[in-house]
């Protein structure tokens, strides 16, 4: 069977809804059922450039597709694997490398340093295509999920309190290991105005928050100043958080550095289980 790989340049995006519904409906992660609205809305919070991102055709039928969001985190300009599938009756066909190739020539125009993704652990098979692409394992990265309480937390000396996203930001120094590529900063900006932004003040000045996104229920980041870590501050405000949500409500903890310990036995004590290991991998271009 004969192919054609092009960039998704002019491609309607509920075409490439279809094709990633059709890829991912065996995935170890439920993805499939994410709507076309929700998918859209993720690739433009990881800022999806159609012309660095590839499908294969068979016929006129969109059967693989990739795509590939790029920004600059940290001074450097990157590109980001936010998602890549191919139906199942045209895999092991080589369609992967296909892809990549023809993405990868859009990122070298558009200036992209590297190229990095994630990939679950326990896919092999994967991770060695991966490699022998030329890709190296830069870290560990574990998710949570569970109900975080309604309980009152109090922290002694702190207001807990709605903040703006600027709060959050100016805490990014503090920070021991890097937000994954989909909790960068400019991530956060896209997502502004959905937010749950909450604040620990002391003296009027925020010195630890976080930031939800209820559309997805998903822990985008939480951050204490250094000088005022194991103070309580973290658990009171995830306690305001699960007084703002519906009871029932699963919250999920994504790509937490497997060094933070400190942030993981958190997650742990406030009755977020483990849920998925993914290695992030990286190409230099």
């Amino acid at each position: 069977m004969t192919y054609r790989v092009t960039t998704l340049e002019d491609v309607p995006f509920s075409d490439i809804h279809a094709c990633f519904a059709q890829a991912f409906f065996d995935y170890a992660v439920q993805s499939a059922v994410m709507s076309e609205v929700a998918l859209q809305r993720r690739a433009l919070k990881n800022n999806f450039l159609p012309q660095c991102s590839a499908g294969a055709w068979s016929g006129d039928q969109l059967v693989a597709i990739s795509l590939t969001g790029v920004d600059e985190v940290g001074g450097e300009k990157r590109g980001y694997d936010i998602c890549t599938g191919v139906v199942q009756a045209h895999r092991s066909k080589g369609l992967a490398g296909q892809l990549l190739a023809t993405l990868l020539g859009g990122l070298k125009r558009e200036g992209a340093q590297a190229f990095q993704l994630e990939v679950l652990q326990p896919n092999q098979a994967a991770i060695r295509a991966y490699e022998k692409g030329g890709f190296t394992v830069t870290r560990s990265l574990v998710s949570h999920a569970g109900q975080v309480g309604s309980a009152s937390v109090s922290a002694a000396g702190f207001r807990v309190q709605p903040v703006e996203l600027s709060d959050l930001v100016s805490l990014s120094t503090q920070l021991d290991f890097e937000p994954s590529y989909e909790q960068r900063d400019s991530a956060l900006a896209y997502l502004a105005d959905e937010l749950i932004l909450l604040g620990a003040l002391a003296d009027g000045t925020c010195v630890a928050a976080l930031a939800f996104d209820p559309e997805t229920n998903c822990l985008m980041r939480l951050v204490v100043h250094r000088d005022f870590r194991h103070r309580g501050v973290a658990r009171a405000l995830l306690g305001m958080l699960g007084r703002r949500l519906m009871h029932g409500t699963v919250v999920r903890a994504v790509n937490i550095d497997k060094r933070d310990d400190a942030t993981r036995q958190l997650m742990l004590s406030c009755g977020l289980a483990e849920t998925i290991w993914q290695y992030e991998m990286r190409l230099e271009l």
